[in-house]
């Protein structure tokens, strides 16, 4: 069944007052500051609740979502947020954060019908044949597709690594780079950095 449109008005009016409830301040506060000490990359997917698998409230963590948590530095969207977080925000830390059952892995292991897709998870696609002939004999298609999600998380781990003004923000003011993996089958998270 599809949630319609005033459903999520209703809703949202519902989460406003359980906020305002605990923090009646909450709203005037957050539209005067947003000073996030977090980044998040992370993937699409409306399984991953980032606030509510966290326990935290909005402005907390400065987001950036796309297919696969891909960090692509010729992705104009990307680094134009991986720029603002550092340099304005001044994060403290970046989180790439994938996580298991993901639609893009699944997309780069057995092909997809959309060539923007495609294009998209080229570098799984690369991932997977680099990894093939190492690990996946002992594995079923489960294991084999969570160990590629985790893979593609420190593979983008290692890309945000190389970025300068990555390199520059470690060197001068030592910010974090993690990777984390989600388990869409049991709600945890797991810090998988290399």
């Amino acid at each position: 069944m599809c949630i319609s449109y005033s459903d999520f008005f209703s809703k949202n009016k519902a989460w406003v007052e359980s906020v305002k409830q605990d923090n009646p301040d909450f709203f005037q506060l957050a539209s005067k500051q947003h000073n996030p000490d977090y980044l998040w990359l992370g993937c699409s997917d409306s399984r991953v609740p980032i606030n509510e698998m966290l326990g935290i409230l909005p402005g907390e963590i400065f987001v950036h979502r796309n297919i696969a948590n891909q960090a692509n530095g010729t992705d104009m969207s990307f680094s134009a947020v991986l720029e603002y977080a550092i340099t304005q925000l001044k994060v403290k830390h970046i989180l790439v954060v994938g996580h298991y059952a993901c639609g893009g892995v699944s997309a780069a292991i057995n092909g997809n019908k959309n060539e923007i897709v495609n294009f998209w998870v080229q570098d799984i696609v690369k991932l997977v044949s680099d990894k093939q002939t190492h690990s996946q004999a002992n594995m079923n298609d489960e294991e084999w597709h969570d160990y590629i999600c985790e893979q593609n998380v420190i593979k983008q781990v290692e890309n945000i690594n190389r970025i300068p003004l990555v390199k520059k923000a470690k060197e001068e003011r030592g910010v974090g780079v993690a990777g984390w993996i989600y388990n869409v089958r049991d709600g945890l998270l797991h810090d998988i950095t290399p």
